[in-house]
């Protein structure tokens, strides 16, 4: 929708029907599988190995401050991790949208980064990105042990 400009998600679905066919709904479905375990996996694992460093510190593991800071951190490292793949999904999900070339594989996208950009093109958009992930990924985890709490 954000490519096309579409002003709903029916008619961005419809016109990616028209245009692409089922395959097109799915583009760049195989890369946000591939990153988002890894980065939901870093994301878990620093999230509860920064509480305890923090609990060290003095900051109880059960306090709100603790939790959005764990949070923050773990999303940047999650996020980070998996940047280069994130950028080659997100492009790959735009391609032929916008400049009525055919969509490519990931190793074709990849290519075209390195070939077009360098090795910095993996990059682009990383410091925008960890400004929105730190506060977002920080409420998600204090919503996750209020919810888990009240379980």
């Amino acid at each position: 929708m954000a490519a096309e400009g579409r002003s709903s998600v029916a008619r961005a679905i419809a016109a990616t029907l028209r245009r692409e066919g089922l395959p097109g709904l799915y583009r760049g479905l195989g890369p946000s599988l591939l990153l988002t375990v890894p980065s939901i996996s870093a994301s878990f694992g620093t999230y509860d190995a920064l509480k305890t460093r923090l609990a060290a510190l003095g900051i109880p593991h059960t306090s709100p401050l603790a939790m959005l800071l764990a949070g923050g951190c773990s999303g940047v490292a999650g996020s980070a991790l998996t940047f280069p793949i994130d950028v080659v999904r997100r492009r790959m999900q735009v391609v032929g949208t916008t400049s009525g070339a055919p969509a490519r594989t990931l190793v074709q996208e990849a290519a075209a980064i390195m070939q077009a950009e360098g090795p910095r093109g993996f990059w682009r958009g990383f410091g925008p990105e960890m400004v929105k992930t730190f506060p977002m990924v920080a409420i998600t985890f204090l919503g996750f042990e209020f919810f888990k709490g009240a379980a």
